[in-house]
């Protein structure tokens, strides 16, 4: 039913495709998770005439002048559009990524669908129904809409990781996109299976790879693409990932950062006084709430202890400990109803929470507080990949 509705309903299921099931019922479990991962690739197709018809509208001109090939067959479907391969005339293999029609007005229909839901939850979850929040995902939604925005956003990526050693970023192509239609340089790749045949060494090079992607970009850069998922992944023959879709992106600033950095650094001391404080000021918890500050300390090791215990750790479990903590049934949910997250932050989180379900996927295993330590304490590396990106970093400041 996701899957039919297309629009935002479509991205929650690939969403929810990507959270563990563990807490559901056995016997439902497996089938669950099994059709919503079909919504990565298998959102129903709309039918090329139709397809066609938008991509010349908004080229102002017929597929045949700008390309030398098209392959009517799309190769993907995403939330809101299908993907096709096609040939420039100039002999570029490119990307081209158009909405489906109608797909405005069905996507802000579903906004004010899930904007009466939010607030259904305010007695519950009163964090997720302030306007900051709901204006939040209302905008992040919004914004999957906007092609010409998404072109500029991967265009600004692809230039910060041009020669990256383990993570390509195709360009946008901004003279033949638009609000309808996104062309990218294409990327060789194939989707990114966790289950697959791998052994553990590669499992947990692949799984650090999307960790420093995704987690350590959003403090190496303060800005950073909020939606990872294994669709958004592509396997490449040269050993490298490439990283695509960019209709998601977030900027930080600062001072946003110093804040995420400093209850990080509470954590990895187990200073729950600190934690609290640093919560506390920050607006991160409610005003009328002063919390044990050993149960803040608790909290953070169940759901970011894999980040901040200095040992080689696997993520398994680390969702359900997370998801613990917005059910309504778990002891732990009274106090965590009092929690805020600024609109800042509730990306960051999102990307943390996603990351670990992909790291989950894989099986990696890693020291995840040492590679943290990079971007938050200006840590030396401490693994080969860390080495090779501090290597291409410090080429690309003395050019």
């Amino acid at each position: 039913m996701l899957g039919s509705m297309k629009g935002g309903a479509a991205k929650i299921g690939q969403m929810l495709s990507m959270v563990d099931m563990s807490s559901l019922p056995r016997a439902y479990r497996e089938p669950f998770q099994e059709r919503l991962s079909s919504l990565c690739d298998a959102v129903p197709e709309v039918e090329f005439r139709q397809m066609r018809r938008e991509m010349e509208t908004s080229l102002g001109a017929r597929l045949s002048v700008v390309f030398s090939d098209f392959d009517p067959d799309p190769v993907g479907s995403a939330s809101i559009g299908q993907v096709y391969r096609a040939t420039l005339r100039d002999g570029r293999d490119v990307a081209v990524k158009v909405k489906y029609p109608g797909i405005d007005q069905a996507v802000r229909a579903d906004i004010k669908n899930l904007t009466a839901f939010l607030w259904f939850w305010r007695r519950v979850l009163p964090t997720v129904s302030t306007k900051a929040f709901i204006r939040e995902v209302r905008d992040a939604l919004e914004n999957e809409l906007a092609y010409e925005t998404e072109a500029v956003n991967q265009h600004r990526v692809a230039r910060m990781y041009r020669d990256h050693p383990f993570a390509y970023v195709p360009d946008s192509l901004a003279e033949y996109s638009s609000s309808n239609v996104l062309v990218t340089e294409w990327c060789d790749g194939v989707r990114f299976d966790p289950a697959g045949e791998r052994d553990q060494a590669e499992r947990d090079r692949l799984g650090e790879i999307l960790f420093r992607f995704y987690v350590g970009g959003i403090y190496r850069n303060r800005e950073f693409c909020a939606d990872p998922h294994l669709g958004n992944v592509l396997l490449r023959g040269d050993g490298t990932v490439g990283f695509i879709d960019f209709g998601a992106y977030k900027f930080m600033s600062p001072a946003e950062i110093a804040v995420e950095k400093d209850v990080w650094r509470a954590a990895v001391d187990n200073d729950a006084q600190r934690l609290s404080n640093s919560l506390s000021e920050h607006g991160l918890i409610t005003p009328d709430w002063s919390p044990d500050p050993a149960l803040l300390v608790e909290y953070a090791a169940h759901a970011y202890g894999w980040q901040t215990r200095d040992e080689v750790t696997n993520v398994r479990g680390v969702e359900e400990a997370i998801f613990q903590m917005f059910d309504p049934r778990a002891e732990e949910f009274g106090d965590f109803r009092r929690y805020l997250f600024p609109p800042a932050h509730l990306a960051s989180r999102r990307v943390d929470l996603f990351t670990t379900t992909m790291l989950r996927g894989l099986d990696a295993s890693a020291n995840w507080y040492a590679i943290s330590a990079e971007w938050m304490a200006d840590a030396d590396p401490a693994t080969e990949l860390g080495h090779g990106e501090k290597e291409w970093a410090d080429s690309r400041r003395g050019r």
